[in-house]
């Protein structure tokens, strides 16, 4: 899901934020991460991936970490705060106009699921919400 920006820029291409909340996903995140660094750009530049680990007991961080990318930032809050409060700290902090909040068990499986979800916003302006069916991962 993401919401139209906050404000206007002057280039022609929007700065996309991506906001993760993840609690114990240390199986998942990573994936998820690869898969968002490896999409297509072409209408859009990344501007960063702000992933917040509410608490997280397992791994998580450190594969977050694992992953060494300047795209990435990593937010620990040591306390299990809920997605809905980590949601909104990544409104807050989040520097793009466009602003896409992915829960940690999915994964993008083509290279241009971004384009596709920003392309009704550059098409229309007045679109302020887009929403994509989901595939979560199987449990294991």
């Amino acid at each position: 899901m993401w919401f139209l920006p906050r404000k206007k820029s002057n280039m022609s291409l929007l700065k996309v934020s991506i906001g993760i909340p993840a609690y114990n996903e240390e199986a998942n995140i990573k994936n998820l991460l690869s898969s968002i660094l490896a999409q297509r750009q072409d209408n859009f530049i990344l501007e960063e991936i702000i992933v917040v680990s509410d608490g997280s007991t397992d791994r998580t961080v450190e594969a977050i970490k694992e992953l060494n990318n300047s795209k990435i930032r990593l937010v620990e809050s040591k306390q299990r705060l809920g997605k809905t409060v980590q949601q909104n700290s990544i409104f807050e902090t989040a520097k793009g106009e466009i602003n896409i909040l992915f829960d940690a068990d999915i994964y993008l499986p083509t290279t241009n699921i971004l384009e596709e979800m920003i392309k009704p916003v550059i098409q229309n302006p007045q679109v302020g919400i887009v929403s994509l069916m989901i595939v979560p991962y199987k449990a294991t």
